[in-house]
Formats: C-alpha cells, structure tokens, sequence
C-alpha cells in the first residue's frame, strides 16, 4: 500500500498542485513523501491546516488500509480461537494434576493472547501512531525502550529491545536498506520492519527464555528468516507469533526441544516457506506437516534427531518439490520410507541412523536426480546397494556403519566411477 501511495497518489497529486502553482501543497506533499517513505505511520486524523489535497489523499490511503486490515484480521482471528482454545485445555490439565503455578501462568499467558486477538478495527491500529502536532509537517516521537515484554508500544520496538537485551539478534528493513541489529544502539529510530530474527542460546550462560518471554514478538508481521537455538523449555504455543508472519521462508528450530506436532498449526498458513528444519524434538513426529500451505513452496527438511515416524513421512511424501531431506529418526519402519518414491526432485538424502534397509531401497532407486546420499548406521545390505546403481547422478555416498561388504562398495564404485563412496 505504501508503495502505491508512493509511486502513484503522491507524484500525482504533487504535479497537479504545481501545475496549479500551490507551493503550501507541494511543500506538504513533499513532506508526506518523506514521512511515508521513512516508514513513520499514518496520523490517525488530520490537523488543522492540513491541505484539502492531502486530506483526499489520506482519505484514499486509510479506506484501502482499513480493508487490508480486516481481511488480514479476518485470516488471523481463526487461528487465535484455536490457540485459546487450546491453551483453556492446557490449563484444564495442569490445574487438574494440582500445578497450580504454572496453571496460575498459563492463564496468564492466554490473557495476554486473547487481549491481541485482531478485533477487525483498522482505526485503532492507525491511530496506534501518533497523530501530526502541526500541519504539514509530521515528526513521530522516539517510542520508549523496554528490555522486557510489555502490552505497549510499537510491536517491532517491544521485539527489538527484547532481543538485544537478552542475546539475540535481529535484521531490521528501513527505507529499503537493511541492517543486522546486536545492541540496543544500533536500534533504528522510528519506524522499521523486523525481517530475520534469531535468537541463539547454544553455549551461552544466558537463561533459556520461556513461553512468556516471546509475548515480545505477537505483534511481529514482516519476518522473512526465524532462527531459534537451545531453548529446550519453550513450548509449541510461544510460537504463535509466527502464523502472522505470512513472508517468512526459513524457519530454524534446533534444540527446542519440547516441539510437538502442535506447532504445525502455527505453520499452517505459510505459503512462502521454502525451509523447515525442526530438530532435536522428540516429541515432533511430523504427522501435521500434510496441513501446511507450503507443499510448493518448499523444498528443504531438516528433521535431525527429531521423532518422525510413518505418518510423519507419508505427510513428507506430499512435498513434490523438495530438493533436501534430512531424516535420522529410529521410528520409520523400514516400509515407513516408501513416500519417499515420489519425491523425484531430491538431490539430496540424509538418513543416517534409521531403520532403512534392503527394502527400503526400492523407495530411492528411482531418485534419479540425486547427488547426495547418507545411509550411514542403517540395516542396508550388499543388496539393497546393488538397488541404487541407478543412480548416476551420485557424487558421495556414505555407508560407514552398515552391513555392505567391501566387495559390493567396491562394485558400486566401479559401476558409479564419478562417485565418492565411503565406507
């Protein structure tokens, strides 16, 4: 919206105003330029003095707004009932197995939830920036920092501080330039989108943050890239900032070690997605992934360590365009690989560590665009590595850790020349 309002409403205006010689319009239209193109919101009413041209145009602007707004709020809405509904049944079980502490905080929780639930009033969300003081010039003040989460200010500040004072990280978009953002003074002033955002605890003597904590990104809507690393404690339901987010095309989850199959629900609506990696997850069995709105979009799976198992691959066979599959959970059955037959556009394999066996190389000999292969640590034999010669396209291929015998890891090599085997 901003960009038409940009590229059309205010040249056009602009000209029209100089054609007729008005220098209090162009000097305001000039303004308003500026102001958009800085990103700093849209004042919810018009001052005194404000030029009948302008006025129009705003007019033009908060109308289009309004119905951008309600449907986005329309889409949203849904998806808060569902999280509310299934934070009431979360309490109902901790208050029934006598925890009342932290049944005492997940109400809490679903307070703070219910209290952003979108509500279909574009007004309120204009007039959340602060109105012009003079006309027609707008100047929008330096919102308050606050390092934890708080029911106020601007979403992406409330985020942005949350971040850099608790060891994370953030790229910020403003005016078409971006920046990577560590330290409080690096925060951009007024208004800027928060595109990536990564928060890493690997190593760090930091505490784990907890579901509460994330209450800092509900109002998040422009990320592109999120990265979250050993937090073990956050649970499935802090990540319902994410369904907002409809740009969002690379989603890390390492170390998050309490994901369930629930946290697909707030991976749903994601079309855009093109990387999905959830792993060290035990309790993730990938049996929701058939839900998610990216099966064209996406084409890479991380699941190292993670609990997959059958269903959670038939669900991963529906994904027809994935390039990289990365699977090393002991619950797929040896029948449970046969999904992955369909999925022809795979160039690269990971199965270390599963149950894969001679059968289960029917399922990969027709991969025939693959160059990647790791079956280390499987039950794979002499003959089901005599299945894969068919594929020519091998460049490594790693079986330390199986039954094959030298002598079938020598044929294959003299078979498959360009490949490198190891063994």
């Amino acid at each position: 919206l901003d960009q038409s309002y940009l590229a059309n409403g205010l040249p056009r205006a602009r000209a029209a105003a100089q054609a007729r010689g008005s220098l209090a319009e162009v000097t305001a239209l000039d303004e308003e330029t500026a102001r958009v193109g800085n990103k700093e919101g849209m004042p919810a009413e018009d001052v005194e003095g404000t030029p009948e041209a302008l006025k129009t145009l705003r007019q033009t602007y908060r109308a289009a707004f309004a119905k951008l707004a309600a449907e986005r709020d329309a889409r949203a809405a849904p998806l808060y009932d569902i999280y509310l509904k299934s934070l009431d049944g979360h309490i109902a079980v901790l208050t029934k197995a006598g925890k009342i502490t932290e049944a005492t905080a997940a109400q809490a929780w679903r307070d703070r939830i219910a209290e952003r639930r979108p509500v279909n009033d574009s007004s309120a969300r204009i007039a959340a920036t602060q109105p012009a003081k003079a006309a027609p010039s707008v100047t929008a003040p330096k919102a308050a920092k606050a390092s934890t989460p708080t029911g106020g200010g601007s979403s992406w500040r409330v985020a942005a501080d949350y971040l850099v004072n608790n060891g994370g990280s953030f790229v910020s978009l403003k005016g078409g330039a971006t920046i990577t953002v560590t330290k409080p003074d690096e925060i951009p002033s007024g208004r800027f989108d928060i595109i990536e955002l990564s928060l890493d605890r690997l190593g760090s003597a930091l505490p784990s943050p907890v579901d509460t904590d994330f209450a800092a990104f509900s109002g998040l809507r422009d990320l592109r890239r999120l990265w979250l690393r050993s937090i073990p404690a956050l649970t499935d339901a802090a990540l319902a900032f994410v369904a907002a987010n409809d740009d969002l095309t690379f989603i890390n989850f390492e170390g998050v070690n309490a994901l369930t199959d629930a946290v697909t629900m707030h991976l749903e609506p994601l079309k855009k997605l093109d990387y999905l990696a959830i792993q060290y997850a035990e309790g993730f069995t990938g049996g929701g992934l058939g839900q998610l709105a990216s099966k064209d979009s996406m084409r890479t799976f991380e699941f190292l360590s993670s609990g997959i198992t059958d269903e959670g691959m038939r669900a991963v066979g529906t994904f027809k365009k994935l390039q990289t599959l990365r699977v090393t959970s002991q619950k797929v059955t040896p029948a449970g690989f046969a999904p992955l037959a369909g999925l022809t556009s795979l160039t690269s394999l990971t199965l270390s560590g599963t149950q894969f066996d001679d059968t289960s190389a029917d399922a990969v000999a027709g991969l025939l665009q693959l160059s990647h292969l790791d079956l280390a640590n499987t039950k794979l034999g002499d003959a089901g590595l005599a299945k894969l010669k068919s594929l020519k396209k091998l460049s490594n291929l790693y079986l330390s850790g199986t039954a094959v015998s030298g002598k079938a890891a020598g044929e294959f090599q003299l078979a498959l020349p360009q490949c490198r085997v190891s063994r």
